[in-house]
């Protein structure tokens, strides 16, 4: 089973200005150096998409005015490599759990995409996140 991997960000001229996107993109840690702009969007990539298999990309809005383009990365490609190429080696690290907000609780997922638990919380997830590196460190 191959993993969806974000490849870009996409956010509504109507609801977002530039400077008001890239806030976004850098309070959740996001890239937000390499910007296409359209008439009616800002596209932050987040990779390539040659990286990616062509017919796999998805559109899934995550908030009013803004929406992620996932795929599936090209056969060959680890999570390792994909984490490696979009962060530096802190970031790397953090990225080991991602937490997001699904409805009106916060999810956390491996970075391989499993579920690691459901949250009433933010702080809740970070402090669940935190264990599971401690206890992941351990020897």
């Amino acid at each position: 089973m191959s993993l969806m991997v974000l490849q870009s960000l996409v956010f509504e001229k109507e609801k977002f200005t530039k400077e008001s996107a890239t806030e976004w993109l850098k309070t959740y840690k996001f890239n937000h150096n390499t910007v296409t702009e359209t008439d009616d969007f800002f596209r932050f990539r987040q990779m390539s998409p040659f990286d990616f298999d062509e017919n796999t990309f998805r559109a899934v809005k995550i908030k009013s005015g803004i929406t992620s383009v996932m795929g599936k990365l090209k056969k060959g490609t680890s999570t390792e490599e994909w984490i490696a190429r979009t962060s530096n080696a802190n970031e790397a690290y953090q990225a080991s759990a991602i937490i997001r907000k699904v409805k009106d609780k916060w999810v956390l997922y491996s970075h391989k995409g499993k579920r690691l638990g459901v949250f009433s919380s933010k702080d809740a997830a970070m402090r669940r996140e935190r264990q599971i590196n401690y206890f992941k460190h351990i020897k």
